[in-house]
């Protein structure tokens, strides 16, 4: 079973744009990746960032880690994905 403690994801990219910034973040271990999407508003104040998080060979796109984590467990329990996490 898989984690929270078991994910770590490391940043990969950052974009800023006019009106919005995106920064992507990977876990190649468990093969996720987030997105942070943060808008601009016309006054120059940021909105809440919105998360998004994608699994590799999953066209599902998840809103929390936790959907995210139970996704995986759910695959590794079905056989459809193997996981090795490396021990520390």
């Amino acid at each position: 079973m898989i984690c929270i403690d078991d994910v770590n994801l490391r940043f990969q990219s950052h974009m800023s744009l006019s009106n919005q910034r995106i920064r992507i973040d990977r876990d190649e271990t468990l093969g996720i990746t987030r997105e942070i999407i943060t808008n601009t508003r016309s006054n120059g104040e940021m909105s809440p960032s919105q998360h998004y998080f994608f699994i590799d060979d999953d066209e599902c796109e998840y809103r929390s880690i936790d959907d995210v984590i139970d996704a995986l467990n759910q695959s590794i329990a079905l056989g459809a994905r193997v996981v090795r996490l490396k021990k520390v």
